[in-house]
Formats: C-alpha cells, structure tokens, sequence
C-alpha cells in the first residue's frame, strides 16, 4: 500500500452526549449524535495533516452490543458526510465497549487523491453506506465481506463457518476483479471471527482455510459479533491493482 496513507482511531464514550437510556443501552436518535460527535472528532484530527473526511476510505467499525441495532439509523449521516464515494466499512461488536461505557470506536484509513468506488450488482451493496471497494491510485480498499448473499441481503449458510468463510472469500474475489485487482495482489487480510465461530473452528483457534489467500499474512481477530447474529465470519482486505504478484515475506 502507499505511504501516504492516515490511519488513526477515534472513539466516543456515552457520557460525550448522554447517549444511552437510564438502563445503559443505545438511544436510537442519540446514537446519530454520537457518531456526528464521532466524525467530528475525527475531522478536527486530521485536518492538520491536511486531510478532510472525503478522503475516508476505510473503516472498521466498533459498536457495543447496544448500539448494533442503531446501526442502520447513521446511514443518511455518512452518505452526507462522505459524498460521492462512499467509504469501505466493517461493523464489529465489542463487548469490552459496553463495560468501559465507550459505544463506538472508528479504525479509519484516509487517502488524498482522485479515487473511485467499486461497482458491482448488488442490490445489497446498494442499499447501504458503504462501498464494496474503493480504489485510489493502485491501492484497493474492500468492506468487510461476510455470508450475505450480494443480489438478495439475506444471510446464507447459517450455521456453517466453512461455508460462511467460503462465500465470503468468494465476494471478496468479485469485487476484486470489478477493480482490476486479484487474488495475487491482496497486501492483508483481517478475518473477525465470533464466539460461535471460534466454537464452530474449534477450541485451538481457527483452522487454516483453502478459500483464503495462499500467499496473504493473515490477522485473525476474535469479536463478540457481527452486523448479524447469524454471522460467525467477516474479512476485510486490500490489495492492489496493476500488473505484477505481491511478495509477502515468509515468517
């Protein structure tokens, strides 16, 4: 990946706008104002480095279990706040939010230049906040791909992680190959696996996986959950596009 790349993290508590209930649950409209809270924390920090939001092209999203239901209220927020190309985005659940009363932290990777969203049919895809892959220069960015059927948004393969994990990786190589990249070309992989799919994998962790890239480190990231409480599985990756394999160094 480029040099030039910002990575940082942001994060708002509920004490920042009062933004749970009497019980500690999420507030559905304050939850709005608590990721505007959020963006706006983020703007501020990266403007001295001579970013702006637009320039937001990844994100790794993580909600306390409360806030997940929300999710869905903040999508006409980014559409506003991101413009034209929209973001990659990943939403993990983590419980250690709830305890420590933080409701969301932002994992963000921001890039200037020119840059395009990845278009591929689905009407899922085109119903959300989010791209299924940004390309800036030959840097690829992919959202977090789980067993979502892309022409439907149903969920598939409940229950199954290895067909969860197969289905994943196989939208991950279409929305590759829409941006003129490949499975040669992918530089990481985050794979954010639940509870139930490290019980699934079995007790020493998950177990190594054909669909995934031969060559690609791979960063295994235990959750508490995902966007749905019948996904055990979601991969995030980046890769490049042009002409030539990437070389991962062997540890």
């Amino acid at each position: 990946m480029s040099r030039d790349l910002l990575q940082l993290s942001v994060t708002s508590t509920s004490a920042s706008l009062g933004a749970t209930t009497t019980d500690g649950t999420a507030d559905e409209g304050r939850f709005v104002d608590l990721y505007r809270s959020c963006l706006a924390e983020l703007e501020r920090r990266v403007r001295p480095a001579g970013y702006e939001l637009r320039d937001v092209v990844s994100m790794v999203e993580h909600v306390a279990p409360s806030a997940r239901a929300h999710y869905r209220e903040v999508r006409g927020l980014r559409r506003s706040t991101f413009g034209a190309v929209l973001p990659c985005s990943a939403v993990v659940v983590r419980s250690d939010h709830a305890e420590n009363g933080t409701m969301l932290t932002l994992d963000v990777t921001l890039a200037r230049g020119a840059k395009k969203s990845v278009v591929i049919d689905s009407k899922h895809v085109g119903d959300v906040s989010y791209s299924a892959g940004v390309v800036r220069g030959r840097d690829v960015f992919l959202s977090g791909f789980a067993a979502i059927d892309l022409a439907s948004g149903e969920t598939v393969a409940a229950g199954d992680l290895a067909a969860q994990r197969s289905h994943s990786y196989a939208s991950v190589a279409r929305v590759l190959d829409a941006a003129g990249s490949s499975w040669s070309q992918i530089t990481s992989v985050q794979e954010f696996v639940t509870p139930a799919g490290l019980r699934a994998a079995g007790a020493s962790g998950v177990s190594p996986d054909t669909s995934r890239p031969p060559a690609a480190r791979v960063a295994i990231c235990p959750c508490d959950g995902l966007i749905r409480d019948e996904l055990m599985f979601e991969v995030v990756v980046t890769a490049l596009t042009g002409p030539g394999a990437v070389e991962h160094a062997n540890d």
